[in-house]
């Protein structure tokens, strides 16, 4: 299950030590991890690295509506 709309709403929040449920905790070890390790990390959650890198790119780790 992806981060749910709350986790992707308060991602920031998430990042700087927010929550303690486990889609928080994979948000700061995204956050933490190397290249190669955040590949290793994309392997199991790929969605979530995906929001990871909106959120880094362009502030926002919501999906853009298409």
């Amino acid at each position: 299950m992806p981060f749910s709309d709350f986790d992707l709403e308060n991602f920031e929040d998430l990042l700087l030590g927010s929550g303690d449920w486990f889609h928080a905790y994979l948000a700061r070890l995204i956050a933490k991890a190397d290249a190669m390790n955040r590949e290793r990390i994309r392997l199991g959650f790929p969605d979530e690295v995906a929001a990871f890198e909106r959120w880094q790119r362009t502030g926002n780790a919501m999906e853009a509506p298409r």
